[in-house]
């Protein structure tokens, strides 16, 4: 399967029609991937991709987590509008919707913008005691930092479920710290479904039943050299008969680990070492090496007047570091974050600074830290 070509985004919106299945598939219908890397793509699913899309999630959960998805209470705090049930004006609600067959409560944390929300969310979930609770790693964040700056006490479930955004190293430690609880890190998507899920030894499993997953090693960016080889994930899925995906280059990047025959959990399912974020996360340097976000992102830890920030890199020599200050903006620190960007980029780099009110989310509610508007060479 190596020789076949690489199937990217724009493919997928370039040869739409060439690339749909001939034939007359029941239960079909349109989706979009989240678009927060640029233009959503488009492409049409079937029933039987989402019968083993759901069966996967359903086997993550029994497998790795000890429970029937929806034989418990759940609650999510979901971001995307367009996942929440319609009342009968069309509309969302902009608070919570119950799913009744699912066990589960949403909070709409796309109008969350202000910390009486947030307040408002954390009694209702201390208030309805769910077994579990799921949202946007994002999401999950802002909760436990709202909890944290007005000394309120989350309720604690038996664990903490993170999809649909990267969960960072900071993030994880927040989150696991304010509900007292152990999160387990979820990796899927829109165009695939069920890709990868984190054990109780703390090991991403890959869901072979599923999704066919291979890294494509990066031989000059920052994966170069490492030890498991960093690069470009691709994703081979079949199940979805009216659309299938071959070495489809989903925009993220990552690496495979070794023989999961050693995991403590018992699983014998492939490990995903590493997952870095999406190919967006990356800088660009002038000779085209990369620059994981993550750099970028770890030189905002333990700065006490950051509420939130979002860096984004413009040019090969022009990042803008946009912050949303918490109190007095201290200097000594932006002096010091500057520094540190240049020796990433480039000593003439133009690095600057806006300071804002407010951190705007993605179209789809998700939380970006870092975003370069360069390509690769």
């Amino acid at each position: 399967m190596n020789q076949l070509p690489i199937l990217t985004k724009q493919h997928l919106r370039d040869h739409f029609a060439a690339l749909h299945t001939v034939g007359e598939f029941p239960h079909t219908y349109e989706n979009t991937s989240g678009g927060s890397t640029g233009q959503p793509v488009v492409l049409t699913q079937d029933a039987n991709y989402s019968s083993w899309s759901n069966a996967t999630q359903g086997y993550y959960f029994r497998e790795f987590l000890g429970v029937e998805m929806n034989d418990v209470r759940n609650i999510w705090l979901w971001g995307s509008e367009r996942d929440l049930p319609r009342r009968g004006n069309g509309r969302a609600s902009n608070r919570h919707l119950q799913v009744f067959w699912r066990n589960q409560t949403l909070l709409n944390t796309f109008h969350a913008t202000t910390d009486e929300r947030w307040l408002d969310y954390i009694d209702f979930i201390a208030r309805h005691r769910p077994y579990y609770v799921a949202g946007y790693a994002g999401s999950l964040y802002q909760m436990a930092k709202v909890a944290r700056r007005h000394n309120v006490r989350l309720y604690r479930p038996r664990f903490v479920y993170s999809a649909a955004e990267t969960l960072r190293d900071f993030m994880r430690e927040e989150v696991e710290s304010q509900f007292n609880a152990k999160v387990f890190d979820y990796y899927g998507s829109r165009e695939v479904g069920a890709i990868a899920g984190e054990c109780r030894s703390g090991r991403r499993h890959v869901f072979t039943m599923n999704n066919v997953v291979t890294v494509l090693p990066d031989e000059h960016g920052s994966g170069s050299g490492t030890s498991p080889p960093e690069g470009r994930i691709l994703i081979t899925n079949l199940h979805n008969r009216v659309f299938p995906l071959i070495r489809y280059e989903i925009g993220d990047t990552g690496a495979m680990g070794a023989d999961s025959a050693t995991c403590p959990c018992g699983s014998r399912l492939p490990i995903l070492a590493k997952l870095t974020g999406r190919v967006s996360d990356h800088f660009v340097r002038r000779n085209g090496a990369l620059v994981h976000g993550e750099y970028f992102t770890h030189l905002f830890y333990f700065r006490p007047w950051v509420e939130s920030f979002r860096v984004d890199q413009l040019a090969y020599d022009h990042i803008r570091v946009r912050v949303a200050p918490s109190g007095q903006v201290d200097e000594d620190d932006v002096a010091e974050i500057t520094s540190k960007i240049r020796a990433a980029m480039d000593d003439g780099c133009n690095v600057e600074w806006q300071y804002v009110d407010q951190i705007e989310t993605s179209p789809q509610g998700k939380h970006l830290y870092t975003r370069s508007y360069v390509s690769p060479g």
